[in-house]
């Protein structure tokens, strides 16, 4: 093994390896640069596409292959190795791999036994193949319209496919045009300006540019002395040896002075210099802190309200690790539903989180505004919202807090209600004075087929709000969520993913604290991998948000038990929640439980009440797309990936042969003939002489394809017997002649076999018709 190790790489040389070694160093920093500010990237996909996209861009340069299928393979390679990434294709694809070889064992052993080769499992994988592959192409062109109608909003599917593709291109043009051109600045220089942009956009990194730079200077360096040599070498000029090595050693002690002064450059600022010095000009606290002290004035802090309570960061059902069975029977509140409401899964809501920050949630103060008994917080009930009476009695310690199904309207005593936004009606929670009293609200009234139509045109304030996550939150986290909901086709979709995926955690009150300094969804995600009802809700927002769904965490109480005879709901400090609401377009929030243990929130077409206000309801189901019936993919689907396969493999062999030595290619063309021979149903025995197995292929054909054929096969042959039975060498003249011949006569017997096998099938089924 070592022998061969150290014969490749002195096949290479010193020189190629250096440049390949300083082009990928610049590559990789490109790559990781793009990951430090992208969401919707990782390591592993932007590394993972550097390196393929470097090998294929190098041999791109080294078979100088033409314009025009340079660029169609480096689209459809790009595109194929993107989706397969992005969209975790790997797993279809070999099972499609297993099936298509399952399939070729049956086709062989059906000559023998004659059981007739199943294809179904090929055009069942195929297809789903396919329908995943569309949902990736749809995602993006619907990512694309958003952008261009001016309404963006995030996708980090789309995102990852557009900027691995953007990725993929600047490392084969960079690799291509270093290997073909040895001209590493016109190569690197897209990639650092695409780099420089982005990092000066953004206020990123710039040390990545940094490492680029010194890579490309020392790149210029070592190809510039290559380069000087083999100019002085055709022009006959004598040089001393050891010239070369002077030249790297006082170019390499440039570049690391340059690169020395750039990476101090970017830690130079003038307002940090500015503001380090108004600091130490002036006391903490400004002007008129320094003018109250100084006559002996101290501020004394407002006594805190209910909402100053509610927003103190952290897990807001905390208390819940650890707790006995006393805390599960005390009784939190009893809720009396009013008997023209309908029956449905009610979940009694407090307050609501937006502001994910790594330990737990918070909210910003918002904007306090007192109400009347009967007054209305909104003023429009949408058709797909039902209006609920309840009467609320708080036994236990929540007094002041109140509780209400869905979307507060009123109650019958005075009551404050703290927005984020009163003008977007972006509800923290509310507050009254009295521990009994009637409240109505507005509960959702949809189905599955309703909220799969609903789009993602979100308004820009949920957004704003909604969507965004701190910048620590750690990378596989985010990576989880694109990876789950690469191939969901709608926003219900991908939430039903996430909400699945967490519900498969075990449900436990028995917790050690989580620990500090560590993101604790990471922690419950990776670490942990259990929990109570803070960290599913806590994940499944964030992953959410990771997945372009704006979404936010909610607390307060679930169902509870019902008493029919009372017709009230008796709640527990047993029942107390957190659970997720997802915004949806025409809908609002809608209600989502991952909590493992607890019982899924059902909305099929069945589940749903009539409605009771005036509000209409429509019960025609929505036929999505992408879950309707997809039989009529199964054909095409499997010729389509057929045709794929059969070219990817074609390609592959043809540079297979051009890298091998001429004894070697015409070996194996020697061994294709034989296998188009033996699928031609022809006898191929060890005895026989190549010439015995030529004549039989050429009879076989004969009838077929004519002289053509004919005169390739035995140019071949007498190939083959020459290099076998003479001492004359093989060339490399000779080789790539070979292998121009061979790729013609290959795929004529390609056809020729497919139109055999063909008849073949019609004979046996219409056999089997007339028995």
């Amino acid at each position: 093994m070592r022998t061969i190790v150290d014969s490749s790489l002195r096949k290479l040389g010193a020189e190629t390896i250096v440049s390949s070694v300083l082009l990928l160093t610049a590559l990789v920093n490109i790559a990781l640069g793009l990951n430090s500010v992208i969401r919707g990237l990782n390591m592993e996909l932007v590394v993972t596409i550097t390196l393929i996209g470097f090998c294929a861009g190098w041999l791109f340069g080294k078979f100088r292959l033409s314009n025009w299928l340079g660029i169609l393979l480096a689209l459809g390679l790009g595109i194929g190795i993107v989706f397969l990434r992005v969209g975790q294709l790997g797993t279809k694809i070999a099972a499609l791999a297993q099936a298509l070889l399952t399939l070729a064992s049956q086709y062989s052993n059906w000559r023998i036994l004659r059981p007739f080769p199943n294809a179904r499992p090929v055009a069942e994988i195929s297809s789903q193949l396919m329908t995943e592959i569309i949902v990736l192409a749809n995602r993006w062109r619907d990512w694309m319209t958003t952008m261009v109608s001016g309404a963006p909003a995030f996708d980090p599917v789309a995102a990852a496919i557009t900027w691995s593709f953007l990725l993929w291109i600047i490392v084969l043009w960079t690799a291509y045009q270093v290997r073909r051109h040895s001209h590493p600045f016109r190569a690197l220089l897209p990639g650092i300006a695409v780099l420089g942009a982005i990092l000066a956009y953004v206020g990123g990194d710039a040390s990545y540019l940094v490492w680029v730079t010194g890579a490309l200077l020392l790149l210029m360096v070592a190809q510039s002395a290559t380069l000087r040599e083999q100019r002085w070498q055709t022009n006959g000029m004598d040089y001393a040896e050891d010239i070369r090595s002077d030249l790297v050693i006082a170019g390499v002690f440039i570049s690391l002075v340059l690169t020395g002064a750039a990476s101090m450059m970017p830690s130079i600022s003038i307002t940090q210099v500015a503001n380090s010095v108004e600091q130490m000009l002036t006391r903490p606290g400004g002007t008129t802190n320094r003018l109250s002290e100084s006559i002996g004035l101290v501020a004394q802090p407002k006594p805190p309200t209910l909402f100053d309570t509610l927003r103190v960061p952290g897990l807001p059902r905390r208390h819940l690790i650890g707790a006995g069975p006393e805390l599960s029977q005390q009784t939190a509140l009893i809720v009396q539903i009013d008997p023209s409401s309908p029956p449905l899964r009610y979940y009694w809501r407090a307050n609501t989180y937006e502001k994910y920050i790594g330990s737990g949630w918070a909210t910003n103060a918002g904007e306090v505004v007192e109400y009347e008994p009967g007054e209305q917080t909104i003023n429009e009930i949408q058709s797909t919202q039902q209006l609920v009476r309840q009467r609320v009695q708080i036994l236990g310690t929540n007094a002041g807090i109140v509780y209400a199904a869905g979307t507060l309207v009123s109650t019958d005593h005075n009551f404050q209600v703290d927005w984020r936004s009163q003008a977007d009606k972006d509800f923290f929670g509310a507050t009254i004075q009295t521990n009994e009293y009637q409240v109505e609200s507005l509960v959702p009234m949809v189905v599955e087929s309703d909220l799969r139509a609903a789009g993602s045109n979100y308004p820009e304030w949920i957004r704003a709000r909604y969507l965004s996550l701190p910048d620590g939150v750690p990378e596989r986290g985010l990576t989880l969520a694109r990876d789950l909901t690469a191939t969901a086709p709608t926003p219900y979709d991908r939430a039903r993913v996430i909400e699945n995926y967490l519900r498969q955690f075990p449900y436990t009150t028995s917790l050690p604290a989580p620990p500090p300094n560590h993101d604790i969804v990471d922690y419950f995600l990776f670490d942990l991998k259990r929990g109570y009802c803070d960290y599913y809700a806590s994940a499944m927002v964030v992953l959410a948000r990771a997945a372009g769904l704006p979404a936010r965490l909610v607390v307060g109480y679930g169902t509870g038990i019902f008493d029919s005879s009372t017709a009230r709901y008796r709640v527990t400090e047993a029942d107390a929640h957190s659970w997720v609401e997802v915004y949806f377009p025409n809908y609002g929030w809608i209600e989502f439980e991952p909590t493992g243990g607890v019982e899924p929130i059902d909305r099929s077409e069945t589940t749903l009440p009539a409605m009771h206000n005036d509000g209409e309801k429509s019960n025609q189901p929505f036929k999505s797309k992408f879950t309707s019936n997809t039989n009529w993919w199964v054909i095409p689907s499997g010729i389509a990936i057929s045709i794929l396969a059969l070219v990817s493999w074609m390609i592959a062999n043809r540079i297979r042969l051009r890298w091998a030595k001429p004894e070697s290619v015409i070996d194996r063309i020697y061994r294709g003939l034989c296998g188009h021979a033996k699928r031609l149903a022809l006898s191929v025995r060890s005895a026989d002489t190549p010439d015995e197995i030529a004549q039989r292929l050429i009879e076989r054909i004969d009838s077929v394809d004519g002289q053509k054929s004919k005169d390739e096969i035995e140019a071949l042959t007498k190939l083959y017997v020459r290099r076998r039975y003479s001492s004359h060498p093989i060339d490399e003249d000779i080789k790539h002649r070979s292998i121009q011949i061979w790729e013609r006569l290959n795929w004529r017997l390609w056809r020729i076999w497919i139109r055999q096998s063909a008849r073949r099938m019609v004979s046996l089924r219409s056999n089997r018709s007339g028995d």
